[in-house]
């Protein structure tokens, strides 16, 4: 499954989807049957309600201990490819490495595998930092002249370029994890954003040295004590709106686990 075409409107039916099974933390495994997609989960406490499953399209919902599972007729088995690729994806360190050290998807042109190795095209010169590159023990060259980085695969490795690709799918999704997970969510009151800024309000500010979202590819480019606000670039048009749902998750998440 190394050529992998997704259309924006799967993309966020798939991440509305992710979201509203509780994300990675709740979601164990993913299979399917005929016409159904059938997901482990850790607790139903952490799912959304029905009408939110019906909203995206569910045909039926069928709940078991431990499980829940989500009618969707012949597009079980590709929702369930999906579903299942994105959660392999978010828990790969390696995979979630090569991309923040990328800088960003805006930098990656192309994904493509070979029998024994990945080749990842930028388009553009990005500062690569070698010996963080080379510390995944899969550099075969790293280009600065082309731009091109090689990775030796394993057989163990060959769904690298796979979760790679998906990675730049749901670029959006692991950029609101990665970056919810990079700080204290108790120190945000709301997100807004312009212009492919993201201003973060807050109401302490943040014991902050340096960007911690460096590796995302995101520049801090105003902080202000006294306005008790962060300014943040680049981001996409769909950042905010998953950023406020991922943020809305990991409430309930603390809540849920607080009272274990």
């Amino acid at each position: 499954m190394n050529s992998i075409i997704i259309s924006p409107a799967q993309i966020s039916h798939i991440t509305d989807l992710f979201l509203a099974l509780g994300g990675e933390k709740n979601i164990l495994s993913v299979t399917n049957c005929m016409s159904r997609v059938r997901i482990a989960i850790h607790s139903d406490e952490l799912l959304d309600d029905e009408e939110i499953f019906l909203s995206l399209n569910a045909k039926g919902i069928i709940r078991e201990k431990g499980q829940i599972h989500l009618v969707y007729g012949q597009y079980s088995g590709i929702l369930k490819e999906h579903l299942s690729f994105l959660l392999d994806t978010l828990k790969d360190k390696t995979v979630l490495k090569l991309l923040f050290l990328s800088q960003g998807i805006s930098c990656i042109k192309s994904i493509k595998a070979s029998d024994s190795e990945v080749h990842v095209l930028f388009s553009k010169n990005i500062s690569m930092d070698r010996p963080l590159f080379e510390e995944l023990n899969k550099i075969y060259k790293l280009s600065y002249d082309e731009v091109k980085l090689l990775l030796k695969i394993r057989s163990s490795d060959v769904e690298l370029a796979t979760k790679l690709n998906y990675g730049v799918f749901f670029w959006d999704l692991i950029l609101a994890s990665d970056f919810l997970n990079s700080i204290d969510a108790h120190y945000i009151e709301d997100f807004s954003s312009h212009n492919y800024k993201l201003t973060i309000h807050l109401n302490k500010m943040l014991p902050i040295s340096d960007n911690p979202w460096k590796h995302l590819g995101i520049k801090t480019v105003h902080q202000s004590i006294e306005e008790q606000e962060m300014r943040l670039s680049p981001i996409t048009d769909g950042f905010l709106p998953i950023l406020n749902k991922y943020y809305s998750l990991l409430e309930k998440q603390k809540s849920f686990f607080d009272k274990k």
